[in-house]
């Protein structure tokens, strides 16, 4: 043997990972993973809030097409109901009066069935259950009225019509609004990342923050006032 030259000994690439390197790559799918599931969820969360506030775009143009087909005058009373008596919406909202036209989840329902469930709120199988909206009453200084004039409205956009809850509300005042959304608004998980679409008037939708609503504050409370006033 050559003096200058040294045994061949193996080379430490020909090892295989030791136990360090295998947990960083573990810690790091882990991770990746994670980082992967709050992606999805924002997605759908996202893709959730476009389509509740198509439902309620839809409210809009039901709501405003009954006011012009009767002289201004909106019905409140039963405005989203599924009872056969109530149903005063069914037609503008592409369905039938008589008939569950529509499918929702793979059952048939009513057109006003369809439209009254948020996405992101779960379904009882029925749709006369747990659903997504709350009805407001624009005009609270005649608490037992149940019809008004859509059209006497001062300023449409700020009157309020429908807007997220939890579960299916009918809203008397300015004071039940935080009521009906603060419990789909409590963390990051709630419905729309802790956002609520409205319907107004003119058929407009918005997005708000809890906290852009609820409050004690003197301009919070004169906007959830200009949204229950009528004229």
């Amino acid at each position: 043997m050559n003096p200058k030259q040294t045994p061949l000994t193996p080379s430490r690439s020909t090892a295989g990972f030791t136990l360090t390197e295998l947990l960083v790559v573990i810690v790091i799918i882990v991770t990746l993973a994670a980082l992967s599931f709050v992606g999805v969820q924002k997605i759908r969360q996202s893709a959730h809030q476009a389509r509740c506030a198509d439902n309620l775009r839809k409210w809009g143009i039901a709501v405003n097409g009954y006011a012009a087909d009767n002289n201004g005058q909106v019905v409140w009373n039963g405005w989203a109901s599924i009872s056969s008596t109530a149903r005063h919406y069914e037609t503008y909202l592409g369905g039938d009066r008589d008939s569950a036209t529509a499918t929702m989840d793979g059952k048939r329902v009513f057109a006003t069935q369809l439209c009254r469930r948020c996405p992101a709120q779960k379904w009882d199988g029925v749709g006369n259950g747990v659903t997504g909206y709350a009805v407001t009453r624009p005009n609270p200084k005649i608490p037992s009225s149940n019809i008004y004039n859509l059209s006497t409205a001062s300023d449409p956009s700020q009157l309020l019509l429908m807007i997220d809850a939890e579960g299916f509300l009918n809203l008397s005042g300015p004071d039940d609004i935080a009521s009906a959304i603060t419990p789909i608004c409590k963390d990051t998980t709630s419905r729309h990342r802790q956002t609520v679409n409205a319907l107004f008037g003119d058929g407009h939708v918005s997005s708000y923050r809890l906290g852009e609503i609820a409050g004690s504050d003197s301009g919070k409370k004169a906007m959830r006032e200009r949204w229950f006033t009528l004229r």
